[in-house]
């Protein structure tokens, strides 16, 4: 009688010591699976990784106007956007111009070669003109914002590269929706970047990058433009422009 029950005993005390074991490995899979982006870090990246390498951090933050493609205030570099936007610009220390009223805007080519305006009934007086006449009287800076609204049209990033003046009306706030703030870092596409830097006269006429806040996939696709061949000098000057800034 005490050996079957010592037996019994045994057999509880086995099947809750396998109970006990089963829920630790349980858990400890849930734990291993949640740790798994910490411990593999890198070598998974989804591309939310700045031009350091480290964490992607906010573009627009506390009284700017939210940016990203998602409105989430990140440069985030999403797989279905053929036209991301992954550099993080503060467009408060970029300069405006004061456009000659002959001078075009030339929009930036996109991937399927569209929205190009190339106003050809104009071309032959453009080529009448002297060009270093036309560069400066087109790249007049204006950095101080101070400077009179009555001095004529002006033209910033967006209208340069051929997109609506976006900076013209404020929009929702980073930080409350429901109010409403002015445009100043802000995620732009790649391409529009290197365009720009090509109407300014080089890199060294651009604002700000927030380097910490630009995505390490735009380095990755000027890389790719250049080797194969489809960025050409733009893509060049865009790719040595960031590393400069951001002393990569």
């Amino acid at each position: 009688m005490a050996t079957t029950t010592a037996m019994r005993m045994r057999m509880v005390i086995s099947r809750s010591t396998c109970s006990n074991l089963l829920i630790s490995l349980f858990y400890s899979c849930l734990c291993l699976i949640a740790c798994l982006p910490t411990i593999l870090g890198s070598h998974f990246s989804t591309g939310d990784e700045n031009v350091f390498g480290m964490n992607l951090e906010a573009c627009s933050t506390e009284g700017m106007a939210v940016t990203g493609l998602e409105r989430d205030g990140r440069c985030a570099h999403l797989q279905f956007d053929s036209r991301s936007h992954p550099i993080c610009v503060d467009l408060s220390t970029f300069p405006t111009f004061e456009t000659a009223p002959d001078d075009e805007v030339e929009i930036y080519e996109d991937e399927q070669g569209e929205n190009i305006d190339d106003d050809d009934d104009d071309d032959d007086d453009d080529e009448s003109l002297d060009e270093n006449h036309r560069q400066l009287s087109f790249f007049s800076f204006f950095r101080n914002k101070k400077k009179e609204q009555s001095k004529g049209p002006k033209e910033n990033f967006f209208t340069l590269t051929g997109q609506p003046n976006w900076m013209q009306e404020p929009m929702p706030c980073t930080d409350d929706p429901q109010e409403q703030c002015p445009i100043q870092h802000w995620c732009v596409n790649e391409r529009a970047f290197a365009f720009f830097i090509e109407r300014v006269g080089g890199c060294h006429n651009v604002g700000n990058v927030v380097c910490s806040a630009t995505n390490l996939a735009v380095l990755d696709a000027y890389q790719n433009a250049l080797e194969n061949s489809h960025g050409g000098e733009k893509a060049k000057a865009a790719l040595k422009c960031l590393k400069t800034k951001c002393w990569i």
